[in-house]
């Protein structure tokens, strides 16, 4: 066996060996607010991801500490003050459709200088920013569980779809991948990029075999897990887009051979905020 081929299946196992739990222990908590009020569950991963998440973007463009602490205390306004349903952050179209587009605006982060910590001025242009990116699709997320009669039937299969194409994008694009996919993201292929679609395709209509898509059409679910599929691409490619200009491999270190967990949650960011837009425009 090749020295290349021994280190991708080292590489696949430690993906397996980490992301199986991690992936558990989020179903499991999801799990705990079916047929619940409140969606305890999504806002206990909201706040623990979304902190862990900005503290790493933080990192990446150098905020300081003053900057960091601001950020982490504004989405912790977002998300929790949403979890205690506060009037001003109800949700709304408006709200999914600003969820949606305004996390694209963290492509105007400034670029970290030199080595040096940003400026007050640009770290908190930076720090709304992040916020913007990570905490709106985290509410939304918390939105979609709580507020819409799909719940959490939605999310979890938002969360198998996006990660689904996660899966069949990296296993095709490391065995057939060929022909490069953006600049943005070398090792990406259309190879990666198709396989991960098809997957995605796959396991939305496997849960709807099953039922967790009962209240959408065969159609609806198709439609819905290829835009899923597509906008969770596009979410990692964005955050792609952020670590170049940080001029950072990986968002952080923490979970191997995945990074960080910014890394985990890209694929959503974008996704996320599109399901609770078509839950709320078809009445889910």
């Amino acid at each position: 066996m090749s020295e290349a081929r021994t280190s991708r299946r080292s590489v696949l196992v430690t993906r397996l060996t980490f992301g199986i739990p991690i992936l558990a222990v989020v179903v499991g908590l999801l799990l705990l607010d079916r047929g619940r009020e409140g969606g305890l569950g999504v806002g206990i991963l909201a706040v623990v991801f979304g902190v862990g998440a900005i503290i790493e973007f933080a990192r990446m463009f150098r905020l300081g500490r003053g900057v960091t602490l601001l950020s982490v205390l504004l989405l912790l306004l977002l998300t929790v003050g949403r979890i205690v349903e506060l009037p001003l952050l109800a949700p709304d179209l408006s709200f999914a459709e600003a969820a949606l587009l305004l996390p694209l605006l963290v492509l105007l982060v400034p670029a970290p200088r030199d080595g040096a910590e940003a400026s007050f001025g640009r770290g908190a242009l930076s720090a709304l920013l992040g916020v913007a990116y990570i905490g709106l699709p985290l509410v939304a997320l918390v939105d979609l569980a709580g507020d819409t009669d799909w719940g959490v039937s939605g999310l979890l299969f938002l969360l198998l779809v996006v990660k689904g194409n996660d899966s069949g994008a990296y296993l095709v694009g490391r065995r057939w991948g060929r022909t490069p996919l953006t600049r943005i993201s070398p090792k990406k292929t259309v190879e990666g990029s198709a396989g991960g679609l098809v997957l995605g395709v796959g396991i939305g209509l496997v849960l709807h075999a099953v039922g967790l898509t009962s209240i959408l059409g065969l159609g609806q679910t198709i439609g819905l897990s290829a835009a899923i599929g597509v906008l969770g691409q596009l979410g990692d490619l964005l955050e792609s887009a952020l670590k170049r200009r940080a001029g950072v491999k990986d968002s952080g270190a923490l979970i191997p051979a995945f990074g960080g967990i910014l890394d985990l949650l890209d694929s959503l960011l974008l996704a996320g905020p599109l399901l609770l837009l078509v839950a709320i425009r078809l009445g889910l």
